[in-house]
């Protein structure tokens, strides 16, 4: 048999062996994890993989990972677009002494995060940790017990943050830290609780946000803080509470701004609190009562 005649029959054999490999060998645009699952599994539905670790490894970017029953399925790294769902079943992450989930995606990924809970056992480090990507979605989302924060946002990307009913509680260094590196952030929230930590929700320079039917109370220092040393920081905030905290709304820095409209703010140490030229404007039916030290707005707008 001469040398052609064999090159041509190996090529054929490839060419038989990949048309014979299953579908799962390949990484899959839906995946699922399973409480009785195994990592060696494909992730498919009938063969879940038992953490979001093991599954992300086999879902193409852009797919999905779904839960199929009640379990915690372990931290995980996400550096491509990706959708955890934990599909209404009691899923989670257990974070002791690590990151719930840190993510270092793409400049134009986007990553959701949607069902889940991420408890730290109160000495994880933090829930989510943001260092890279186009947006994070966190949607029905619970973070609780963390030593650093619930939710760290350190985008070294231009990115976008949305967060839709997420309820942060117990995180021993802040709820909620938006502070990019020398990049423009925008950040939407809606429906969302921060109870119970040192601080609610801090935002640096380059942030750009809305907040809307939101809660801050019980932490012991600041609830909502704008602050600004190099870069403009703007933060919306209506038809929200903030109570119990050691401080309410603080806006630090020349280049600081917090709106607000339709937010009530009781029973603070200090409601309002400006410093260092920074802005604090209520524009209509605000209410700043049964504080300490009540504070006041920098400026009145008209509606």
């Amino acid at each position: 048999m001469n040398l052609t005649k064999i090159t041509g029959l190996l090529a054929a054999a490839v060419v038989t062996l990949a048309w014979s490999l299953p579908a799962d060998a390949a990484e899959a645009t839906r995946t699922w994890v399973s409480g009785v699952g195994d990592d060696v599994n494909p992730c498919s539905r009938t063969a879940p993989c038992k953490t979001w670790a093991g599954a992300i490894s086999k879902t193409a970017a852009g797919g999905e990972i779904d839960a199929l029953d009640s379990g915690g399925f372990g931290p995980v790294t996400i550096s491509k677009a990706i959708t955890i769902d934990g599909r209404g079943e009691n899923a989670g992450i257990v974070a002791s002494l690590t990151t719930g989930i840190i993510v270092k995606a793409g400049p134009s990924d986007a990553i959701t995060i949607r069902n889940i809970t991420i408890n730290g056992a109160l000495n994880g480090i933090s829930g989510i940790k943001f260092v890279s990507g186009g947006s994070l979605h966190v949607e029905h989302v619970a973070i609780s017990g963390f030593s650093q924060f619930g939710l760290d946002f350190a985008s070294t990307t231009q990115s976008e943050l949305y967060m839709n009913d997420v309820h942060i509680h117990e995180a021993a260094g802040g709820a909620l830290n938006i502070h990019p590196s020398g990049v423009n952030v925008r950040a939407m929230l809606e429906q969302v609780r921060l109870t119970n930590n040192l601080y609610g929700l801090l935002a640096k320079d380059g942030v750009k946000m809305s907040c809307t039917d939101i809660q801050v109370s019980g932490n012991t220092g600041t609830a909502i803080e704008a602050n600004s040393a190099t870069a403009a920081v703007t933060v919306n905030v209506s038809r929200s509470l903030v109570s119990g905290n050691g401080r309410g709304l603080v806006s630090s820095g020349a280049h600081a701004t917090i709106r607000m409209s339709e937010v009530s703010i009781f029973d603070n140490d200090v409601g309002l609190a400006a410093s260092a030229a920074g802005a604090i404007v209520s524009i209509a039916n605000n209410r700043n009562f049964g504080n300490a030290t009540a504070g006041a707005p920098t400026a009145i707008a008209a509606n």
